[in-house]
């Protein structure tokens, strides 16, 4: 019997009229396999077996999945999900390590993880920011609760989780490795570019002076989802029922 999984990641990686569907890849196999992990997700069939679970007020997503048997893997108990509670009682304060999986995306082949770090730089306090879920010329406004770390975050690290760094701290406190949240995305400075006059007499036209051309530079910021959202996913009577649905099945 194969375990049942859910991929948690951020909706803006996964939701969108142009995809349907997405490969999960565990490169990390049992010792005794010669084969690397990887499960075609039909997404569009998930929601029709209600399997994808959508937050509906932040950028979290829950699909579940069966991982295949020849895949390591480790299980992170409920009670590491990040709360408010557990921010005030840890003392989880800006300046804390972090450290997160990610995609080295464009640099190697689409399966080359690396395990990056940062620190917080602001706390969630419960009050909805103003986040641009699109981009510069399809603006897609969206007001979420929201923190926010001081990392080098690039390409290939939206989706992925975020953990407490298991190191000491300066407050004293126990060491766990609580999963704060999900990485939403890198912020950017947008930067006038100045036009610069073309060389060549085959060169194309030059741009024009009277307009301002932006681009977006990476602000060494990135955008976090609290991972209570994703408790309050499996809180939910739609989560709960297909739980109780599969168990009956399972007996």
């Amino acid at each position: 019997m194969q375990t049942l999984c859910l991929l948690l990641t951020s909706a803006r990686c996964i939701c969108s009229e142009k995809q349907s569907k997405i490969y999960v890849v565990f490169p990390e196999t049992a010792a005794d396999s010669n084969k690397s992990g990887r499960v075609l997700c039909d997404l569009d069939a998930k929601k029709r077996e209600h399997d994808f679970f959508e937050h509906p007020e932040t950028d979290v997503v829950a699909v579940r999945f069966s991982i295949p048997a020849e895949v390591k893997y480790e299980l992170i108990p409920f009670e590491l999900l990040a709360t408010p509670e557990i921010f005030s009682s840890v003392q989880i304060h800006p300046t804390d390590h972090v450290v997160y999986p990610s995609l080295l995306a464009n640099v190697a082949d689409s399966n080359f993880s690396v395990v990056r770090t940062g620190s917080i730089a602001r706390t969630p306090n419960q009050q909805k920011i103003e986040l641009n879920l699109g981009d510069r010329d399809h603006p897609i406004i969206s007001k979420q609760e929201i923190f926010l770390i001081d990392t080098m975050a690039i390409p290939g690290a939206s989706g992925s989780p975020l953990f407490l760094s298991p190191e000491p701290r300066q407050t004293g406190a126990a060491v766990t490795a609580f999963l704060l949240g999900i990485i939403q995305a890198h912020a950017n400075s947008p930067e006038i570019i100045h036009p610069v006059q073309p060389a060549g007499p085959d060169s194309s036209p030059p741009p024009d002076p009277a307009k301002q051309y932006w681009f977006g530079a990476n602000a060494g910021i990135a955008v976090v989802i609290p991972a209570w959202h994703i408790r309050e996913i499996m809180e939910t009577a739609d989560f709960k029922n297909r739980i109780s649905e599969l168990i009956k099945e399972d007996d």
